[in-house]
C-alpha cells in the first residue's frame, strides 16, 4: 500500500492520454484512472463502468449514475465534508455524473478529455469543477 505523502509515484500516471473507456497506461478515462490507481496503489478493485457500442455517452452516464446512486446512498462509499487522501471527487452536470478525480496530497489526479492525466492543486480542481462532492470508498 502506498502512502499519499510520497508523491513520486504520480509520475507513473501524469501524461497518460485520455481514452474513452481506456483502462491501461495506453490511455484511460477519468473513472479508468481512479480504478487503476486504487488497484495499483491500494490493492483495491473498484467496480468498472464502461459503455459499449451501440450505446453512447448518454447510456454510459446513465450506467454510471446508477452506480453513483449507490455511492450517494452510502452503499459503496461515504460522503465527506472535505477531501482526504484517496477520496474520490464526483462532479455532476445537470445532476448526472460528469467527471471524477482523486485527492492525493494537496492536489487532485484526474484524466481530462483534452490534456490527458494531470495532477493539479485542489483549489484549481474545485474551481474548475464547481460543486464537487468527495467520497471515501468503503474498503
Amino acid at each position: 500500500m502506498s502512502h499519499a505523502g510520497d508523491l513520486a509515484w504520480l509520475n507513473d500516471y501524469v501524461g497518460v492520454p485520455f481514452l474513452e473507456n481506456g483502462r491501461t497506461r495506453d490511455g484511460w478515462d477519468c473513472w479508468g484512472l481512479v480504478v487503476a490507481v486504487y488497484r495499483d496503489r491500494l490493492g483495491l478493485e473498484l467496480p468498472d463502468y464502461q459503455w459499449r457500442p451501440p450505446f453512447g455517452p448518454l447510456e454510459k452516464l446513465a450506467a454510471f449514475a446508477v452506480a453513483i446512486d449507490g455511492v450517494d446512498q452510502g452503499e459503496l462509499a461515504v460522503e465527506l465534508e472535505a477531501p482526504e487522501a484517496w477520496a474520490i471527487g464526483l462532479v455532476r452536470a445537470d445532476r448526472r455524473p460528469y467527471h471524477v478525480g482523486l485527492s492525493i496530497g494537496a492536489g487532485v489526479l484526474h484524466a481530462q478529455r483534452y490534456g490527458g492525466t494531470v495532477y493539479e492543486p485542489l483549489r484549481r480542481f474545485e474551481t474548475a469543477y464547481q460543486g464537487v462532492k468527495w467520497f471515501r470508498w468503503r474498503r
